[in-house]
């Protein structure tokens, strides 16, 4: 079993984009990886990066960014 974050960047749910990635979560799920859909558009918005985001330490004032960080820190390729 594998880890996936889909990242959605469509601008409307529902779209031909989202429900594509919602195809790809519902195959990967029956083959038995376990996956998690994230928004950036909804979650990122007013985020202040100070030299990247290659630390915890470097995001600031967004809770869902760290949430996303360490979702990432949580798959392995």
């Amino acid at each position: 079993m594998k880890k996936i974050i889909v990242i959605s960047t469509s601008l409307r749910t529902g779209s031909n984009s989202d429900m594509l990635a919602d195809q790809f979560i519902e195959g990967a799920e029956a083959a038995g990886h376990e996956v998690e859909k994230i928004y950036p558009e909804s979650h990122l918005a007013g985020t202040l990066f100070c030299g990247g985001v290659d630390a915890p330490r470097t995001i600031e004032g967004n809770k869902k960014l760290q949430e996303a960080y360490e979702l990432g820190k949580s798959v392995k390729g």
